[in-house]
């Protein structure tokens, strides 16, 4: 009868705890039989001193025999090992040639040779007796002599780098013209001829000396691939597949047939010794019984989907999970088991999150509403049909076990049967077996005392763990039964990823391991020592004798043995690993204090940074106060707090950007600027304080191109920075200058601008230049100096200046003033966007906006008063919503031109401003889904603006809003009201391509005849063969149309030209494309323009088609 009908549905809380731990033989029995068995062990010891006896008293004699033999040695991976970083010799050759002379009466002395070749010819010329891993091949039999038996089987297989993505395992098409590393002058070489030869596989072979060239040739990527002798299980290599297997040998000079026939005759001792041996030391020696493939594209893209894996697991189930009572953490052979899974398979990015129920039912439900993501499982795939699940391999295989009284048989135990509760067992039927009466326990303690007491026959459950109860009773005898259920995990049907990952990992581990993790879970038995004694007494006194006679035959061994002074020398070796790993713990806790104290000084001094503008605000507020009625001079002091706003929601921004550009997320955002403003700008936010501190302060401006792109905010930054020094570091009376001049560039279409700050301040020491640009780093502290600082400044101006791809230097001496040097490269701005920016220089006319109404979205009731204030100054007519629901239903519910524009936030209960911008813009009536929307929101990074795009929005200011910014924007949005990005048709182009399996992504360039690329995801970089935007920009000068081959260059151009037209969808477009590596690429794209805050550009989503149409 199958063994799923033993339990109803709630018997996997005890059956899947099942594992054949151990077996247990009768406890009656043994300790009947432990005086016999203590009697022969004692006989036993007593012959063995007499051997050892006979064997010192032998042994002068036979040393005398011994002859020496010489082995030709090479570095070979598993296979011989010359040092283990232990400075010991290890591996399988190794081992199997010591064992060989052990029972031969040979002293060995190992040659050293640089690789494989080497040793042969050192054995065919006389220069030593023996020589491993050899290969049979008629040739070399006419100078070598084989043994009748080979020293082992070895597999070929073909590896490469986990980095390598152009090789897929198993693909034959991935291998065309590569490159294999082999050793020179093996066999395999033959073989691999002959399997690409069989595959159609045009690869180019070279060969190395010896295996560690033939590595080194694969990381340096002077080769694709090596070909390893079984399987190589390391970090960071994997499998492509085998090419064949062939015996190896260990091979005897010519002129030494005595060598020859110790050789066969040790060989066969030791096999009918062991007729394991060569299977044990593989074991050892070799990888497991699996070897590591890469990751499917599926299951890498399932893993980016799930940060976090939830497992569930039935509540206090051990050992399988449990709660430590002491640490009242989950623990368990579950837990253990999944985390091994994953570090066998290099995934270190995955959170394994692991939860317990009461029921099975109670996870199956949880699994269904995605809860959980897996769960623990029978392998049964009949239940799991039924059950909707699919199932991984067979993790665990369980073993019931019965208990029953002594004396009792096995089926009258069966008679009236203890169970925990959970099994619910008096539903089914045990083969076999009449079950008259059930007893549900809540512990396998109670059942153990139902049978102890006389109320159960029987008891059954969880093997192990009924052994290890059963221990405590001797009245009480353990059987194991016939019936076995194999434990697996299970998931829903669309986590087909997740369960191949799981089987891939299971055949990484082998069963030792999972033996390991369970044994390190089972429960502990109650036990009483005195309770064991009075009823083993007889035994226990035996067994003290055994034991006191094993110990001093151990000790008479320690001390006689002739390796002692081996052994001491290890322990000496492994006394030194441990005081370097010390020295490491050391070294580690000196480095958390220092950047404790890194972050310490950083929150106590950044407060300077922010007072700079701070105090420029302060100042001229003071001024304005004073000076109100003089209109002209009050409007200058305005101008400059509102510059010095600007300035502090800029360090404020960058501030956060440190954080970016460390962690590599920070983005250059390119704008047309005017130098004629940002220089005095710059200025005017130390104007008060240099005058207050009696220091004489000049700037300069000389260039020939005043427009340029640039990131204004950043440059900003580094200019705030530099000034600031010089005015904390110069004392009063001395001067500061700030100059800005053109220097020539060789590419076209950038010029290079030149900044230098300088002082009179009182300079730095030479050896302190090299490290100014280090974080936190001062010449002087605080109380030294007298002036405050974080010492963050040069460090954030040093990243900034490296993210813009310019040059800073710095000149100084003490006492006589620094002098910073500043070289920037910048494009030139196209002639339509410096007339843009002229035209932003002159006053928005407001007239136009009198009587227009407008949707404000917004939850916070301060910035929405800010905000209808602002607007209905100028006209507006302004309506509130205090969430996207209630704006979609606001604008839903309104007849059709009532609102003419719409403000959104994007971070709103209920409904973000995304959503509700999706959601206008599938309305039917057309004049709400194509009413104007403006994103206004605090979410101001570059990824935030291409978001609120994406989503459908007509443009994007972020708060806290510039006011002649909004109002630009407002009426560049409501004179281009069609300029945003029709997500329907651009989702369903998406979806279309999706359904079969390949995946779009997106880029966006401006609609003028170079078509610049502005940005470009990481799908589309993949698409076009580049790793990088930078290496993709070096590529196409940054300009898709530059790759696209030249029979359809001219349609593609003059589908870039034609976007000039007043509709903002582009349209679909294909194409094709030549990319890096020369391969010919097919492209479908469809495109809409928007309004990004400073220009209309074109995203466009591209997909690869290439598989599809040819």
């Amino acid at each position: 009868m199958p063994i799923n009908k033993l339990f109803d549905e709630n018997y996997l809380s005890v059956f899947h705890r099942e594992w054949s731990y151990m077996k247990f033989n009768n406890f009656r029995y043994i300790r009947k039989s432990f005086l016999i068995i203590t009697s022969l062990l004692l006989v036993a010891m007593q012959l063995l001193s007499y051997w050892m006896m006979s064997a010192y008293a032998n042994q002068g004699e036979d040393d005398n025999q011994r002859k020496t033999v010489r082995v030709a040695a090479y570095d070979a991976d598993e296979i011989f090992v010359l040092n283990d970083g232990n400075n010991r010799k290890n591996g399988y050759a190794y081992e199997y040639i010591e064992t060989i002379a052990r029972y031969s009466g040979w002293d060995l002395e190992y040659k050293i040779y640089p690789g494989f070749t080497d040793c042969i010819n050192a054995v065919k010329n006389g220069e030593a007796d023996l020589a491993y891993d050899v290969s049979y091949t008629e040739e070399r039999a006419k100078y070598l002599a084989f043994p009748n038996e080979a020293m082992g089987v070895e597999n070929y297989y073909l590896y490469f780098l986990d980095h390598n993505k152009e090789i897929i395992s198993g693909n034959l098409d991935t291998l065309q013209h590569k490159k294999i590393g082999v050793s020179k002058g093996t066999k395999q070489i033959g073989i691999l001829r002959e399997w690409l030869t069989k595959n159609n596989v045009d690869a180019e072979i070279v060969e190395y000396e010896n295996s560690a060239a033939r590595r080194a040739a694969l990381w340096a990527g002077d080769v694709d691939l090596n070909l390893i002798a079984n399987r190589y299980n390391k970090p960071h290599f994997i499998a492509f597949g085998s090419i064949g297997e062939d015996n190896f040998y260990l091979v005897v000079n010519k002129a030494r047939p005595d060598i020859l026939k110790e050789l066969n005759d040790a060989h066969r001792l030791m096999m009918s010794i062991n007729p394991y041996f060569i299977t044990d030391i593989s074991k050892r020696h070799f990888a497991y019984a699996s070897i590591r493939k890469s990751l499917s594209t599926p299951e890498l893209q399932w893993l980016s989907q799930h940060p976090v894996i939830h497992v569930g697991c039935l509540a206090d189930d051990p050992p399988f999970i449990y709660r430590d009572p002491k640490t009242n953490e989950l623990k368990g052979a579950s837990i253990d088991t999944m985390n091994r899974i994953f570090k066998v398979l290099y995934i270190d990015d995955v959170q394994l999150e692991f939860s317990m129920f009461d029921s099975r039912e109670d996870m199956l439900k949880a699994l269904r509403n995605k809860e959980i993501d897996l769960i623990q499982y029978f392998f049964d795939y009949d239940r799991a049909a039924r059950d909707n699940v699919i199932i991984s391999t067979d993790i665990y295989d369980a073993q019931l076990g019965l208990v029953r009284k002594a004396g009792t048989s096995y089926t009258d135990a069966f008679e009236s049967l203890a169970y925990l509760e959970k099994f619910n067992v008096k539903n089914y039927t045990i083969t076999n077996k009449n079950i008259n009466n059930y007893i549900p326990c809540n512990t396998l303690l109670e059942c153990m005392e139902a049978v102890h007491s006389g109320k159960a026959t029987g008891a059954i459950g969880l093997g192990s763990t009924l052994a290890i109860y059963s221990q405590a009773y001797p009245d009480l005898e353990y059987t194991p039964m016939m019936e076995t259920v194999p434990l697996c995990f299970a998931t829903s049907k669309e986590n087909v990823s997740l369960i191949s990952m799981i089987d891939k990992g299971r055949g990484l581990i082998n069963s030792g391991e999972i033996d390991a993790m369970i044994a390190a879970h089972q429960p502990m038995a109650p036990f009483s020592i005195n309770k064991f004694i009075s009823n083993n007494l007889v035994s226990c006194i035996f067994g003290l004798v055994v034991v006191i006679s094993v110990i001093m035959i151990v000790l008479f061994m320690t001390i006689t043995n002739r390796r002692l002074k081996a052994k001491n020398q290890l322990i000496d070796e492994q006394n030194t690993a441990l005081k370097e790993y010390q020295g490491k713990l050391t070294q580690s806790l000196v480095d958390v204090k220092k950047a404790d104290k890194a972050k310490t000084s950083f929150l106590f001094n950044m407060s300077h940074d922010i007072r700079t503008p701070m105090n420029a605000i302060i100042g001229f507020t003071t001024l304005l106060e004073k000076n109100i009625d003089n209109k002209e001079l009050a409007l200058s002091y305005i101008e400059k707090i509102q510059s010095s706003n600007k300035f502090l929601l800029s360090l404020i921004n960058n501030v956060l950007e440190m954080a970016r550009i460390e962690s590599g997320k920070a983005t250059v955002e390119e704008s047309c600027v005017n130098l004629e403003k940002i220089v005095p700008e710059v200025c005017a936010v130390f104007e008060a304080q240099m005058k207050e501190k009696g220091l004489h302060f000049t700037y300069s401006l000389n260039v020939e191109h005043n427009h340029i792109m640039m990131d204004a905010t950043k440059v900003r930054e580094i200019l705030l920075n530099l000034i600031s020094n010089s005015l904390k570091y110069t004392p009063p009376g001395g001067s500061v200058s700030y100059d800005v001049t053109e220097e020539p560039c060789d590419t076209p279409g950038t010029t290079i601008f030149k900044v230098v700050v300088a002082d009179t301040g009182i300079g730095m020491p030479k050896d302190f230049l090299d490290t100014i640009f280090d974080a936190f780093t001062r010449e002087k502290n605080t109380t030294q100096s007298g002036i405050i600082g974080t010492g963050l400044g040069m460090h954030i101006v040093k990243k900034l200046v490296d993210l813009l791809g310019g040059n800073i230097t710095v000149e100084s001496e003490p006492g006589k003033g620094t002098r910073f040097t500043l070289l920037m490269p910048n494009k030139i701005a196209p002639e339509h966007l410096q007339h843009s920016l002229e035209e932003k220089k002159n006053d928005i006319d407001t007239s136009k906006f009198q009587g227009m109404r407008i949707l404000l979205a917004e939850d916070n009731e301060l910035n929405a008063e800010i905000a209808q204030t602002v607007l209905e100054a100028q006209g507006f007519k302004v309506e509130h919503a205090q969430n996207g629901v209630e704006a979609v239903d606001m604008l839903a519910n309104s007849d059709p031109g009532y609102y003419n524009l719409v403000l959104m936030d994007v971070q709103m209960p209920q409904m973000d401003g995304y959503k509700a911008t999706i959601t206008i813009r599938g309305m039917q009536e057309p004049a709400h889904s194509s009413i104007p929307i403006i994103a206004m929101t605090a979410n101001a990074f570059e990824e935030d603006k291409r978001a609120a795009l994406l989503a459908g929005m007509n443009a994007h200011i972020p708060k806290p809003f510039d006011i002649h910014k909004l109002f630009s924007t407002i009426e560049m949005v409501m004179e281009h009201k069609d300029y945003y990005i029709r997500s329907d048709i651009m989702d369903n182009f998406k979806e279309k391509y999706k359904r079969i399996g390949l995946e779009c992504g997106y880029y966006i360039f401006r609609p003028s005849k170079k078509a610049e690329t502005l940005y470009a995801d990481e799908k589309v970089l993949d698409i076009l063969g580049c790793d990088t935007f930078d290496s993709f920009t070096a590529f196409s000068d940054g300009s898709i149309k530059n790759i696209v081959i030249v029979k359809e260059r001219d349609d593609v151009a003059s589908t870039v030209e034609d976007l000039n037209a007043s509709s903002s969808y582009i349209g679909s477009f294909k194409f094709s494309i030549t990319r890096r590596d020369g391969e010919t690429r097919h492209l479908d794209s469809i495109g809409c323009r928007a309004y990004n805050g400073e220009e209309v550009v074109c995203f466009v989503y591209v997909v690869d088609i290439t598989d599809i149409i040819e």
